[in-house]
């Protein structure tokens, strides 16, 4: 039985999500001792990064054309809201793509900063995913992070997935890629809204069809080992990088508007929302995980 970690990153104007997929290579292999690492990109995203640094954090690269994608809101360092491309629509052909028995999807900015997640393998289980996630400012509401809509059914985060090659898993990954297909026609039967297809919409859809469309207690897919993903949102950056897997960040508060509090985090997995402090502080980072 082989297992891997697959990581999907597709640059667009301004946001090098290949030099961020290849941080986070390096601290995957510093942390969980794990080489077993799949880039899937396309030819283009490709041109900024060196084959040197590809070979060092990936067994393997597949290109995958992702011609589809919308654009979002960035918010970057001064505050702005800059309009770019999100190329996304590719996370579906996980399960044909990944070349493991046993595969950890995880985000190419969530950073890992321990081996927690090394417990996945040899799961009993086909699939696991979170639904919870733990901002770093506690005080935040996270009550609109935990449905799809207020009235609709509960939100699971594509952030990190683990699946084994099974009859579940390729169902999973094949009611994904329906409602990528058919997008507008879920979207008004699980009544959410937003013009951007986002992941983590479909993966929860998926989760529910699995579950006979019921909710259960505990979930109609179990959580990974780290059951709640830690997340830095878009106004935090990080602020010190003070050693390996030990950064200083600045959080915006939730409850002061235009007010900060610096929150030291350590030997925890984490979701950086913010790509553009990523990009400014990477030279930085791979010096320090190589």
């Amino acid at each position: 039985m082989s297992n891997g970690i697959l990581i999907f990153a597709h640059n667009n104007q301004k946001i090098d999500y290949v030099k961020i997929a290849c941080l986070n290579a390096l601290m995957i292999q510093k942390n969980m001792h794990i080489t077993n690492i799949t880039l899937i990109t396309d030819k283009e995203s490709l041109t900024s990064t060196s084959k040197e640094l590809l070979d060092k954090c990936f067994e393997h690269v597949i290109l995958d054309s992702n011609r589809h994608s919308g654009k979002r809101l960035y918010r970057n360092i001064e505050s702005k809201n800059v309009l770019l491309f999100f190329k996304n629509m590719d996370r579906c052909n996980a399960y044909n793509l990944s070349p493991y028995d046993e595969t950890l999807v995880l985000d190419a900015d969530y950073l890992i900063m321990n081996n927690s997640l090394n417990t996945v393998w040899n799961s009993v289980e086909d699939l696991l995913m979170n639904k919870n996630i733990t901002p770093i400012f506690e005080k935040r509401d996270t009550k609109v992070f935990q449905r799809l809509d207020d009235f609709s059914i509960p939100l699971y985060w594509a952030t990190a997935i683990y699946f084994k090659k099974s009859e579940i898993a390729e169902i999973f990954f094949n009611i994904i890629k329906n409602v990528k297909d058919n997008y507008l026609f879920y979207k008004q039967l699980y009544t959410f809204t937003g013009s951007l297809y986002r992941n983590d919409y479909s993966a929860s859809i998926a989760a529910h069809m699995l579950g006979g469309f019921t909710e259960n207690e505990g979930g109609n897919i179990k959580p990974l080992p780290t059951n709640s993903i830690v997340t830095a949102f878009e106004n935090d950056s990080i602020y010190q990088i003070s050693d390996i897997n030990n950064f200083v960040l600045l959080i915006e508060r939730d409850d002061a508007k235009n007010s900060y509090i610096l929150t030291r985090i350590k030997d925890t997995n984490l979701h950086m929302f913010n790509k553009w402090t990523l990009m400014e502080n990477y030279k930085e980072l791979v010096e320090l995980y190589e």
